[in-house]
């Protein structure tokens, strides 16, 4: 499974990620 670089678990950017569907 390919995911996106801005999807690759992104904890940095927060928690609660808007572009993160599993944030």
């Amino acid at each position: 499974r390919k995911r996106p670089p801005k999807w690759h678990r992104s904890k940095r950017s927060g928690p609660a990620s808007p572009k993160l569907p599993r944030g």
